[in-house]
């Protein structure tokens, strides 16, 4: 039976209603917490570069399945821009086991897949950091810009009910990172991850804490996220780079040593006001924080707004529908070869055999 879309309608209308507040008055608070901003120009990009990027795609585990299996399949794009032009796109596929799949679990059914989300979403970012510090490992010539989508703390890692992996999969993951920046000592490289339509609000709270006057207002102030705090910046330009609170994001206290933690700036790309998030070696580093500002800016002039690196890599890691079905035959019929059981459960059957 389709969507009754009519009666949909008027919900939406409903829940796009929102109370107005006054114009003014919002304008002014931003206006007071945008004094004493710098707007950062649009420095010179290298004439010959390189830009390398990784983007995962997964296949869940299913305990309803024969075999308690996930893959991944990380995209790679490596691509070199001025006098030699060249492109190298790629994907690379790992099959991994989960051995918890048949493990009682407590909160049941839902419980299971939360857990299992998690540690895939976090498997996944490690093997993406690990990826990129390998192309990043490639002879080049030219400055490199190491690039991920989104963020470069695993905010997942935090979560309180997985505190107990957290840390094997973070002290990977800032292994990556600590890959990258010893390789940048031998050579002109920089990491940062881009993320769009942000959401975040820290610089908007590191401005109000700097600030007793603004006391009166903080409540209204909340409301505000570090996006809006920067549409005055014109396009190319970027923020001042701001060290992310350490007290406000629990899983930095394992990026280690200093040079790994995170600081963060805002960049308008001409179709938006994006955050990008980079290391503090890149950050306290004048010519690989204009490298960053560049590279990453003209990226987004190449793909309408967003990351051309960041596209290709994603387009290589897509797993699609009828992928995930071949796979799962791929294993019921290497289960088969091999005189193993192949036989789903019940419920697993019931979803892909229609009625007739």
């Amino acid at each position: 039976m389709p969507i009754d879309l009519m009666s949909v309608a008027p919900q939406l209308d409903r829940l796009l209603r929102r109370p107005t507040h006054d114009a003014s008055e919002r304008q002014a608070m931003l206006d007071r917490l945008r004094s004493g901003l710098a707007a950062y120009p649009l420095p010179p990009l290298p004439h010959s570069y390189r830009v390398i990027a990784t983007d995962g795609s997964q296949i869940e585990p299913d305990r309803h399945a024969p075999v308690p299996c996930f893959l991944i399949n990380t995209g790679e794009v490596v691509l070199e821009y001025g006098e030699h032009p060249h492109a190298r796109l790629s994907s690379e596929p790992r099959l991994g086991l989960d051995s918890r799949s048949s493990t009682p679990n407590d909160d049941g059914d839902e419980g299971w897949e939360a857990s299992e989300r998690v540690q895939l979403d976090l498997e996944r970012s490690v093997q993406e950091m690990e990826r990129l510090s390998g192309l990043g490992g490639a002879p080049s010539m030219c400055p490199t810009l190491a690039l991920q989508d989104g963020s470069l703390m695993l905010w997942v890692a935090a979560a309180e009910r997985f505190r107990h992996e957290t840390e094997r999969y973070v002290n990977r993951y800032v292994a990556g990172l600590e890959a990258l920046r010893l390789l940048a000592g031998g050579a002109t490289l920089a990491v940062a991850a881009y993320t769009s339509r942000p959401g975040s609000a820290e610089h908007v709270t590191g401005l109000l804490k700097s600030d007793h006057q603004m006391g009166s207002v903080d409540g209204d102030a909340q409301q505000l996220v570090d996006g809006e705090l920067y549409r005055f910046l014109a396009p190319g330009q970027r923020s001042q780079a701001l060290p992310c609170d350490v007290s406000r994001r629990t899983v930095l206290k394992w990026y280690t040593p200093a040079e790994n933690l995170i600081w963060s700036f805002y960049l308008n790309a001409g179709a938006e006001v994006a955050r990008v998030e980079i290391p503090a070696w890149v950050a306290q580093d004048h010519r690989l924080l204009d490298f960053v500002h560049a590279a990453v800016y003209q990226q987004c002039r190449l793909n309408f707004g967003y990351p051309v690196a960041l596209m290709e890599a994603h387009e290589q890691a897509v797993v699609s529908e009828a992928d995930r079905r071949v796979f799962w035959q791929l294993v019921a019929a290497k289960l088969e070869r091999d005189g193993l059981s192949a036989i789903e459960s019940p419920k697993a059957l019931s979803k892909r055999i229609p009625w007739s």
